[in-house]
C-alpha cells in the first residue's frame, strides 16, 4: 500500500514491472486500502473524537474557534496539545520528538471562529468564514486531497518523509493550517514544485513563525529565505531543517521600508499572530553589536529591506515565490522589496490580507490601503 502514490505514473514503479500490470495493481492496492479504511472506521468510530469536540477545561474553551494567536500564544500552546489526541512520534532525539509534516497536515485542529462581521471604513459589514473542509459545499473542497487524506492519513504531494520538532506549539500550528488553509498548502506546494529546480529560483519566506513553509521550500529544491522577528521561533524552524538534512537562510530580522529596530517579547512562545506594532528608534541605525541584547521589555531587532538582502542582489536570483504572513504590516513589508518587483525580479507573491490591522501601520481606511496595494 505504501508504493500506491506511485504507481500513478507506470514508469516510476520500482522493479521494472511491465507498464500493463501498473492499472491492476493500482485498482488492487486502492480496493485494500479503502477496505482497511472502512475497517478501521467502524472499529475506531466509538473512540474517534475530533478537537473541536474535545472536553477542554474552561481556560481553553477558546481554543475551540479562535485563530492561534488567542489559542497558541504561550502557555495555552503546551496545554491545548495535553488535551488533544497526539499523532505519531517519527522519531526522538536529544529529548525533542519529531512528527511527520504529511501526517499532522490532516489531522483536525481548531477551526478559526465563525465571524458575523467585519469593520471595513468604520462600517459593520456581514461575513462569514467557510470552512475548509470534506463537505462537497466548502469553497474549498477537493475531491482527491480528502480521499487521499481518508485512505493514506497524509496530505498528498508533502513528502511523507518530511518531520518537524515538536516545540513551541508547531503541531497545533501545523494542524490549524491543515485544517484552515488547507487551500495554502496545496497552492504553495503546486508553484515549488513547478518552479523550483529553474535556474536562479528563489522561496521567501516572511512570517516565517514556526519554520513549515520554509522547510517546504527548502525540500522541493528552491534557495530558500526565512525572515521571522520572533527569536523564540527559529529554533524550531533551524532544528527542522537539520533534521532533514536541508538548509535555509533564516534571518531573526523584520522587513520593513525604512531602518528601525523593534522590541520583541520572548516571555511568550511563538505566536502565529505576532505584530510588530513597537518601533524603537525608527529611523535611525541601530549599533549592530547590541541587536540581540536582552532589554526589560524583551530583544532588539533589526530591520532590512528585502532589496538588500545579499542572496537576492545576485543577478541570477529569481524570487519564484514570495509567501507574507504578516498580520496587518503588508503594505510596509512589501515597500521594503520596491527594487526587486521594479525589476520584475519577484515572480508571485501570495499574502493574508489583515485589512482590518492597517490603520495601526498609519493606513488611514480600506480603501487607501487596496490603492497602495
Amino acid at each position: 500500500v505504501a508504493f500506491y502514490p506511485r504507481c500513478h505514473r507506470c514508469q516510476q514503479w520500482p522493479f521494472g514491472l511491465a507498464s500493463s500490470l501498473c492499472p491492476y495493481l493500482v485498482s488492487v492496492l486502492h480496493n485494500l486500502a479503502r477496505a482497511l479504511s472502512q475497517f478501521g472506521d467502524s472499529m475506531g468510530k466509538e473512540k474517534r473524537t475530533e478537537s473541536h469536540a474535545l472536553d477542554l477545561p474552561p481556560s481553553l474553551a477558546h481554543c475551540r474557534t479562535q485563530h492561534p494567536g488567542g489559542c497558541f500564544s504561550g502557555s495555552d500552546a503546551r496545554q491545548y496539545n495535553a488535551h488533544q489526541p497526539m499523532g505519531p512520534i517519527a522519531f526522538r532525539k536529544h529529548d525533542v520528538d519529531f512528527f511527520s509534516l504529511s501526517e499532522e497536515f490532516v489531522r483536525p485542529g481548531p477551526h478559526l471562529i465563525e465571524l458575523e462581521h467585519i469593520i471595513m471604513n468604520g462600517r459593520r459589514v456581514a461575513a462569514e468564514w467557510s470552512l475548509c473542509d470534506c463537505n462537497r459545499s466548502s469553497m474549498c473542497f477537493s475531491q482527491s486531497r480528502c480521499d487521499h487524506a481518508k485512505i493514506f492519513q497524509r496530505v498528498p504531494y508533502v513528502p511523507g518523509d518530511l518531520v518537524m520538532p515538536d516545540i513551541q506549539g508547531s503541531r497545533s500550528m501545523v494542524r490549524f493550517m491543515g485544517t484552515n488553509e488547507p487551500y495554502m498548502i496545496d497552492a504553495v506546494i503546486s508553484i515549488l514544485k513547478a518552479t523550483c529546480r529553474s535556474p536562479g529560483a528563489h522561496f521567501v519566506d516572511s512570517g516565517m513563525n514556526e519554520g513549515t513553509w520554509t522547510l517546504l521550500g527548502s525540500a522541493f529544491g528552491c534557495t530558500t529565505i526565512g525572515f521571522e522577528p520572533q527569536p523564540q521561533c527559529i529554533q524550531s524552524a533551524k532544528m527542522a531543517l537539520r533534521a532533514n538534512n536541508l538548509s535555509a537562510h533564516v534571518f531573526n530580522r523584520i522587513l520593513a521600508p525604512d531602518t528601525m529596530t523593534i522590541k520583541v517579547d520572548t516571555h511568550q512562545g511563538c505566536d502565529g499572530a505576532w505584530q510588530a506594532l513597537l518601533p524603537h528608534g525608527a529611523g535611525r541605525q541601530h549599533d549592530q553589536s547590541k541587536r540581540h541584547n536582552y532589554t526589560a521589555d524583551g530583544v532588539l531587532v533589526d530591520s532590512i529591506r528585502l532589496d538588500m538582502v545579499p542572496q537576492l542582489r545576485r543577478a541570477s536570483a529569481v524570487v519564484q515565490l514570495w509567501h507574507l504572513d504578516v498580520e496587518g504590516a503588508e503594505i510596509p513589508v512589501l515597500k521594503s522589496a520596491s527594487e526587486l518587483l521594479s525589476k520584475g525580479k519577484i515572480k508571485r507573491i501570495i499574502f493574508e490580507v489583515s485589512h482590518a490591522l492597517w490603520s495601526k501601520y498609519g493606513i488611514t481606511s480600506i480603501d487607501a490601503g487596496f490603492r497602495e496595494l
